[in-house]
Protein backbone atom coordinates (compact mmCIF):
# COMPACT_ATOMS: atom_id res chain seq x y z
CA UNK A 1 0.00 0.00 0.00
CA UNK A 2 2.94 2.30 0.81
CA UNK A 3 4.03 2.87 -3.15
CA UNK A 4 0.50 3.78 -3.72
CA UNK A 5 0.48 6.80 -1.38
CA UNK A 6 1.41 9.97 -3.37
CA UNK A 7 4.69 10.47 -3.45
CA UNK A 8 5.06 14.63 -2.73
CA UNK A 9 8.69 16.61 -3.87
CA UNK A 10 10.11 16.00 -0.77
CA UNK A 11 9.93 12.20 -1.38
CA UNK A 12 10.94 12.62 -5.23
CA UNK A 13 14.29 14.51 -4.52
CA UNK A 14 15.49 11.76 -1.73
CA UNK A 15 14.69 9.09 -4.32
CA UNK A 16 16.66 11.38 -6.87
CA UNK A 17 19.34 11.41 -4.64
CA UNK A 18 19.74 7.94 -4.10
CA UNK A 19 19.72 7.78 -7.67
CA UNK A 20 22.58 10.26 -7.87
CA UNK A 21 24.28 8.13 -5.33
CA UNK A 22 24.42 5.24 -7.76
CA UNK A 23 25.12 7.33 -10.91
CA UNK A 24 27.52 9.28 -9.91
CA UNK A 25 28.06 13.45 -9.48
CA UNK A 26 23.81 13.67 -11.18
CA UNK A 27 22.68 16.69 -10.30
CA UNK A 28 18.48 17.19 -10.03
CA UNK A 29 17.21 19.66 -13.11
CA UNK A 30 16.28 23.01 -12.23
CA UNK A 31 12.31 23.60 -12.32
CA UNK A 32 11.76 26.47 -15.17
CA UNK A 33 11.89 30.08 -14.32
CA UNK A 34 8.78 31.64 -16.10
CA UNK A 35 9.71 35.02 -14.82
CA UNK A 36 12.59 34.64 -17.51
CA UNK A 37 10.55 33.59 -20.16
CA UNK A 38 8.24 36.31 -20.15
CA UNK A 39 11.05 38.49 -19.50
CA UNK A 40 12.91 37.17 -22.92
CA UNK A 41 13.50 39.42 -25.98
CA UNK A 42 11.44 36.92 -28.21
CA UNK A 43 8.91 36.82 -26.38
CA UNK A 44 5.21 38.29 -28.08
CA UNK A 45 4.89 41.42 -25.73
CA UNK A 46 6.50 43.54 -23.34
CA UNK A 47 2.89 43.71 -21.55
CA UNK A 48 -0.43 44.96 -21.23
CA UNK A 49 -1.33 48.35 -19.81
CA UNK A 50 -4.70 47.97 -19.42
CA UNK A 51 -7.68 50.40 -18.43
CA UNK A 52 -8.63 48.95 -14.82
CA UNK A 53 -7.63 49.76 -11.60
CA UNK A 54 -6.84 46.49 -10.45
CA UNK A 55 -5.63 43.01 -11.44
CA UNK A 56 -6.46 39.86 -9.69
CA UNK A 57 -5.36 36.42 -10.38
CA UNK A 58 -7.59 33.26 -9.06
CA UNK A 59 -6.59 30.10 -8.91
CA UNK A 60 -10.09 28.16 -8.90
CA UNK A 61 -8.32 24.76 -9.99
CA UNK A 62 -8.15 22.12 -6.81
CA UNK A 63 -5.91 19.44 -7.36
CA UNK A 64 -6.80 15.73 -6.59
CA UNK A 65 -3.56 15.36 -4.73
CA UNK A 66 -3.37 11.56 -6.26
CA UNK A 67 -2.89 9.73 -8.99
CA UNK A 68 -3.32 9.74 -11.72
CA UNK A 69 -2.52 13.02 -11.05
CA UNK A 70 0.84 14.27 -10.97
CA UNK A 71 1.27 17.93 -11.05
CA UNK A 72 1.44 18.52 -6.69
CA UNK A 73 4.86 16.20 -6.86
CA UNK A 74 6.82 18.66 -8.85
CA UNK A 75 7.60 22.35 -7.50
CA UNK A 76 5.81 23.77 -10.23
CA UNK A 77 2.55 23.24 -11.41
CA UNK A 78 0.38 24.67 -14.79
CA UNK A 79 -1.21 26.95 -12.23
CA UNK A 80 2.28 29.02 -11.59
CA UNK A 81 2.36 29.40 -15.42
CA UNK A 82 -0.55 31.88 -15.40
CA UNK A 83 0.19 33.29 -11.97
CA UNK A 84 3.76 34.17 -13.19
CA UNK A 85 1.67 35.13 -17.13
CA UNK A 86 -0.13 38.03 -14.98
CA UNK A 87 2.36 39.52 -12.85
CA UNK A 88 4.68 39.53 -15.39
CA UNK A 89 2.08 40.85 -18.06
CA UNK A 90 -0.96 42.56 -16.77
CA UNK A 91 -0.94 46.21 -15.54
CA UNK A 92 -3.11 47.93 -13.80
CA UNK A 93 -3.34 51.71 -15.34
CA UNK A 94 -7.02 52.63 -15.09
CA UNK A 95 -9.32 54.69 -13.06
CA UNK A 96 -11.98 52.00 -13.14
CA UNK A 97 -12.63 47.85 -13.44
CA UNK A 98 -10.68 45.09 -12.46
CA UNK A 99 -9.19 42.30 -14.76
CA UNK A 100 -8.99 38.81 -13.09
CA UNK A 101 -7.19 36.35 -14.40
CA UNK A 102 -8.34 32.76 -13.03
CA UNK A 103 -7.32 29.28 -13.70
CA UNK A 104 -10.03 27.05 -14.63
CA UNK A 105 -7.67 23.86 -15.06
CA UNK A 106 -4.39 22.92 -14.10
CA UNK A 107 -4.07 19.37 -14.27
CA UNK A 108 -1.11 17.12 -15.58
CA UNK A 109 -2.99 13.73 -15.92
CA UNK A 110 -1.96 9.80 -17.30
CA UNK A 111 -3.37 9.91 -20.83
CA UNK A 112 -6.04 7.18 -20.83
CA UNK A 113 -6.92 7.12 -16.68
CA UNK A 114 -9.79 8.33 -15.78
CA UNK A 115 -9.01 10.42 -13.06
CA UNK A 116 -11.52 9.81 -10.92
CA UNK A 117 -10.21 6.09 -10.04
CA UNK A 118 -6.80 5.45 -8.55
CA UNK A 119 -3.94 4.68 -10.64
CA UNK A 120 0.09 4.41 -10.54
CA UNK A 121 2.02 7.76 -9.21
CA UNK A 122 5.00 9.31 -11.19
CA UNK A 123 7.75 8.08 -8.92
CA UNK A 124 10.52 5.83 -9.32
CA UNK A 125 9.76 4.71 -12.89
CA UNK A 126 12.57 2.73 -14.32
CA UNK A 127 11.47 -0.70 -15.67
CA UNK A 128 7.96 0.11 -16.01
CA UNK A 129 6.09 0.41 -19.21
CA UNK A 130 6.09 4.03 -21.23
CA UNK A 131 3.68 6.61 -19.41
CA UNK A 132 1.85 9.43 -21.45
CA UNK A 133 0.67 12.43 -19.02
CA UNK A 134 -1.59 15.12 -20.62
CA UNK A 135 -1.26 18.65 -19.13
CA UNK A 136 -3.82 20.93 -19.20
CA UNK A 137 -4.04 24.80 -18.60
CA UNK A 138 -7.14 26.34 -19.07
CA UNK A 139 -7.81 30.02 -18.00
CA UNK A 140 -10.07 32.79 -18.74
CA UNK A 141 -9.34 37.01 -18.23
CA UNK A 142 -12.39 39.24 -17.10
CA UNK A 143 -13.06 42.84 -17.30
CA UNK A 144 -15.41 44.07 -15.16
CA UNK A 145 -16.34 47.22 -14.85
CA UNK A 146 -18.71 50.15 -14.87
CA UNK A 147 -20.00 50.14 -18.45
CA UNK A 148 -18.70 46.91 -19.84
CA UNK A 149 -18.04 43.35 -18.83
CA UNK A 150 -15.29 41.21 -21.25
CA UNK A 151 -14.87 37.35 -20.70
CA UNK A 152 -12.38 35.65 -22.57
CA UNK A 153 -11.10 32.07 -22.01
CA UNK A 154 -7.95 29.62 -23.84
CA UNK A 155 -6.46 26.68 -23.30
CA UNK A 156 -2.64 25.66 -23.65
CA UNK A 157 -1.74 21.78 -23.42
CA UNK A 158 1.21 19.60 -23.30
CA UNK A 159 2.73 16.27 -22.84
CA UNK A 160 5.37 14.60 -20.90
CA UNK A 161 6.42 10.93 -21.81
CA UNK A 162 7.95 9.05 -19.63
CA UNK A 163 10.21 5.96 -21.04
CA UNK A 164 10.91 2.57 -19.46
CA UNK A 165 14.39 3.31 -18.42
CA UNK A 166 13.75 6.50 -16.68
CA UNK A 167 15.54 7.79 -13.81
CA UNK A 168 13.32 10.20 -11.50
CA UNK A 169 15.59 13.05 -12.81
CA UNK A 170 15.41 12.51 -16.57
CA UNK A 171 10.75 12.50 -15.69
CA UNK A 172 11.94 15.62 -14.03
CA UNK A 173 13.55 16.91 -16.83
CA UNK A 174 10.78 15.97 -19.30
CA UNK A 175 8.15 17.17 -17.24
CA UNK A 176 9.78 20.93 -16.26
CA UNK A 177 10.41 20.51 -20.47
CA UNK A 178 6.68 20.69 -21.14
CA UNK A 179 6.26 23.35 -18.82
CA UNK A 180 8.26 25.59 -20.02
CA UNK A 181 6.80 24.85 -23.68
CA UNK A 182 3.55 25.32 -22.38
CA UNK A 183 4.29 28.62 -20.89
CA UNK A 184 5.77 30.12 -24.04
CA UNK A 185 2.78 28.38 -25.96
CA UNK A 186 0.99 30.33 -23.42
CA UNK A 187 2.38 33.73 -24.34
CA UNK A 188 1.45 33.35 -27.69
CA UNK A 189 -2.03 32.52 -27.12
CA UNK A 190 -2.50 35.44 -24.69
CA UNK A 191 -1.37 38.01 -26.59
CA UNK A 192 -4.03 36.14 -29.62
CA UNK A 193 -6.54 36.90 -27.22
CA UNK A 194 -5.60 40.14 -26.20
CA UNK A 195 -5.82 41.07 -29.30
CA UNK A 196 -9.02 39.57 -30.32
CA UNK A 197 -10.82 40.56 -27.17
CA UNK A 198 -9.16 43.12 -25.20
CA UNK A 199 -8.12 45.48 -27.49
CA UNK A 200 -10.70 48.01 -26.51
CA UNK A 201 -8.89 47.78 -22.34
CA UNK A 202 -5.76 48.06 -23.51
CA UNK A 203 -3.70 51.35 -23.87
CA UNK A 204 -2.58 52.57 -27.01
CA UNK A 205 0.81 53.61 -27.48
CA UNK A 206 1.57 57.50 -26.04
CA UNK A 207 -1.96 57.59 -24.02
CA UNK A 208 0.12 57.60 -20.88
CA UNK A 209 1.66 54.59 -19.77
CA UNK A 210 3.90 53.72 -17.36
CA UNK A 211 7.36 55.41 -18.57
CA UNK A 212 5.10 59.08 -18.74
CA UNK A 213 6.00 61.40 -16.34
CA UNK A 214 3.92 62.58 -13.79
CA UNK A 215 3.14 65.76 -11.97
CA UNK A 216 0.47 67.68 -9.72
CA UNK A 217 -1.56 68.99 -13.10
CA UNK A 218 -2.11 65.29 -14.06
CA UNK A 219 -5.68 64.28 -13.93
CA UNK A 220 -6.80 60.93 -13.56
CA UNK A 221 -9.27 59.93 -15.22
CA UNK A 222 -9.56 63.38 -17.45
CA UNK A 223 -13.05 64.66 -16.55
CA UNK A 224 -14.71 66.12 -19.84
CA UNK A 225 -17.76 67.99 -19.00
CA UNK A 226 -20.27 68.98 -21.41
CA UNK A 227 -23.29 71.14 -20.58
CA UNK A 228 -26.92 71.18 -21.66
CA UNK A 229 -25.73 74.14 -24.73
CA UNK A 230 -22.67 71.63 -25.72
CA UNK A 231 -20.03 73.38 -24.52
CA UNK A 232 -16.93 71.85 -23.17
CA UNK A 233 -14.74 71.98 -20.03
CA UNK A 234 -11.93 69.77 -19.14
CA UNK A 235 -11.82 69.81 -15.55
CA UNK A 236 -12.91 73.03 -15.15
CA UNK A 237 -11.44 74.80 -17.93
CA UNK A 238 -13.64 76.11 -20.95
CA UNK A 239 -12.28 74.31 -24.43
CA UNK A 240 -13.19 75.26 -27.74
CA UNK A 241 -14.67 72.08 -30.16
CA UNK A 242 -11.93 72.82 -32.40
CA UNK A 243 -9.48 72.87 -29.68
CA UNK A 244 -10.53 69.81 -28.11
CA UNK A 245 -8.56 66.76 -29.41
CA UNK A 246 -5.23 69.13 -28.93
CA UNK A 247 -5.92 69.79 -25.43
CA UNK A 248 -6.10 65.71 -24.71
CA UNK A 249 -3.21 64.91 -26.38
CA UNK A 250 -1.32 67.34 -24.59
CA UNK A 251 -2.61 65.59 -21.70
CA UNK A 252 -1.88 62.26 -22.54
CA UNK A 253 1.25 63.14 -23.62
CA UNK A 254 2.90 64.15 -20.11
CA UNK A 255 0.76 62.48 -17.74
CA UNK A 256 -0.29 58.66 -17.11
CA UNK A 257 -3.97 59.37 -17.96
CA UNK A 258 -6.03 56.23 -19.55
CA UNK A 259 -9.77 56.88 -18.86
CA UNK A 260 -11.39 60.21 -20.32
CA UNK A 261 -14.74 60.45 -18.29
CA UNK A 262 -17.13 62.36 -19.82
CA UNK A 263 -19.80 64.13 -17.80
CA UNK A 264 -22.76 65.44 -20.35
CA UNK A 265 -26.52 66.72 -18.89
CA UNK A 266 -29.22 64.78 -20.00
CA UNK A 267 -29.87 68.07 -22.77
CA UNK A 268 -26.71 68.10 -24.11
CA UNK A 269 -26.61 67.46 -28.05
CA UNK A 270 -26.21 64.08 -29.41
CA UNK A 271 -23.19 65.62 -31.45
CA UNK A 272 -20.92 66.97 -28.50
CA UNK A 273 -21.38 64.01 -26.92
CA UNK A 274 -19.97 62.31 -30.20
CA UNK A 275 -17.19 65.23 -30.79
CA UNK A 276 -15.96 64.35 -27.02
CA UNK A 277 -16.12 60.39 -27.27
CA UNK A 278 -13.91 60.85 -30.97
CA UNK A 279 -11.51 63.68 -29.26
CA UNK A 280 -10.93 61.08 -26.35
CA UNK A 281 -9.89 57.92 -28.69
CA UNK A 282 -7.95 59.79 -31.18
CA UNK A 283 -5.50 60.96 -27.83
CA UNK A 284 -5.42 57.49 -26.73
CA UNK A 285 -7.49 57.66 -23.92
CA UNK A 286 -10.30 55.11 -23.33
CA UNK A 287 -13.84 57.37 -22.85
CA UNK A 288 -16.59 56.14 -20.85
CA UNK A 289 -20.24 58.63 -20.98
CA UNK A 290 -21.93 59.34 -18.10
CA UNK A 291 -25.54 61.10 -18.51
CA UNK A 292 -26.73 63.30 -15.28
CA UNK A 293 -29.85 65.34 -14.95
CA UNK A 294 -29.37 68.77 -15.98
CA UNK A 295 -29.28 71.44 -13.45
Amino acid sequence: MGWMKRINWAGLVLAGLAAACVGGDVQPPEPPNFTSIYSAKDAPSAGYSLYAADVKFVDSYAPPLRAPNIEHTYAVAPADIARTWAKTRLRAAGADGVVTLTVLDGSVVEAGVDAAQPGGPLGVVKDRPDREYTATLRIALDYKGRFENTRAETTVTGKVVINRNDTVFDAQERYYATMTAMAKRLDQEMARLMTRSFSGLTLTQGSGDAGAATNADCPDPVLIDISAGGAFRIGSQPVAVAELTDALDEIAARCPVVDALILADEAAPGRAKIEAMGAARAAGLRPVLETRAGS
